[in-house]
């Protein structure tokens, strides 16, 4: 992961990462451990949505 922030009233988080190949790193995300990983750090597995383009940025 390169960056996280989340929408205005929080209740979205995004984070933003780089890869060579989108379909290598989508069957990394679906491997089992990296799953369980993901579920114990509180991720949302059913909330999440790749973006290939990001149209919208704010900096503090």
């Amino acid at each position: 992961m390169l960056f996280a922030s989340t929408n205005d009233d929080e209740t979205v988080v995004y984070d933003l990462g780089e890869a060579n190949d989108p379909d290598l790193a989508m069957k990394m995300l679906s491997e089992p451990e990296v799953i369980n990983m993901r579920k114990e750090a509180g991720v949302d597995l059913e909330s999440q949505e790749v973006l290939s383009t990001i149209s919208k940025h704010k900096i503090w």
